[in-house]
């Protein structure tokens, strides 16, 4: 199978060389009539696979854990992005020079709560994106 697919697309690619160095010789009819290929064999080709992109996550891996698993973050009662904020200030503080892209991680981290569909677990997300909208505007500011 393998080699009759290479022998195909060889002779493709001669039949493409050879019909460029004639269609200045030929008339329009010609061509239209070297198109029909019921003669050939269809090769079978299978589309490649759809992988759906992977998103890029910003800030460190504290961040990037966060916001890989934003779907179930939930945010009714206000511990786990209270927390999540308390967290990262400490992590941040023992090494600020490894969160320069973490303003923009809380910022996009914002947006997405922002955006998602409501749900019961769901119901403070405008409190925690004004929180983590707060927190990219401090990181921001002590960072630079």
């Amino acid at each position: 199978m393998e080699v009759d697919l290479c022998e195909l697309l060889h002779n493709m690619k001669l039949r493409e060389q050879e019909s460029t160095s004639l269609d200045v010789q030929r008339p329009p009819q010609a061509l239209a009539m070297d198109t029909d290929d019921s003669n050939m064999p269809e090769a079978q080709v299978d589309p490649p696979p759809t992988n759906p992109p992977e998103p890029s996550y910003q800030g460190c891996a504290y961040l990037q854990s966060i916001q890989s698993q934003l779907e179930t973050f939930p945010t009714t009662g206000g511990e786990s992005y209270i927390e999540s904020i308390f967290t990262h200030r400490q992590i941040f503080f023992a090494y600020p020079g490894g969160h320069r892209c973490c303003a923009r991680a809380f910022s996009d981290l914002a947006c997405s709560l922002q955006r998602r569909e409501w749900r019961a677990d769901r119901e403070a997300d405008m409190e925690a994106a004004s929180a983590f909208h707060y927190e990219a505007e401090f990181i921001a500011s002590v960072v630079s």
